[in-house]
């Protein structure tokens, strides 16, 4: 994910006077066989900050984009079903370990009847 947030901070063309800024100061403070290291590691987290700065100052060079790329990915989980409002979706990876293929959406029936699935199964043989 740090590779990755990298190459797009270093590609961007919303934030190279940001990159060259920071580049400049590591030239200053570091070695110059050290420098252009502790540029990529050290940029993501100076440019959090310098965006942090520009927001709680309300300076006018400051959006939600430049936040965004300094943000960096956003880490998310991934589920292979979910209940939502009592119905229940599976994704089809955990769909397919099934004997009956059941794509549909699937929900509690009410009172004594049974469940009801939406779409009709399709036996595994069939897919």
């Amino acid at each position: 994910m740090e590779v990755v947030h990298w190459f797009v901070l270093n590609n961007c063309d919303e934030i190279m006077t940001y990159l060259d800024e920071h580049e400049e100061i590591m030239k200053r403070e570091h070695p110059s066989h050290l420098y252009a290291k502790k540029h990529r590691d050290l940029f993501p987290q100076w440019f959090l900050e310098y965006v942090n700065k520009l927001k709680s100052s309300n300076l006018p060079s400051y959006s939600e984009e430049l936040y965004n790329l300094a943000f960096g990915p956003i880490r998310a989980e991934l589920f292979s079903g979910c209940h939502v409002n009592s119905v229940k979706f599976l994704g089809t990876a955990q769909d397919d370990k099934l004997c009956m293929q059941n794509n549909g959406v699937h929900v509690i029936g009410g009172g004594e009847s049974t469940d009801i699935d939406l779409q009709r199964p399709i036996p595994s043989d069939h897919v």
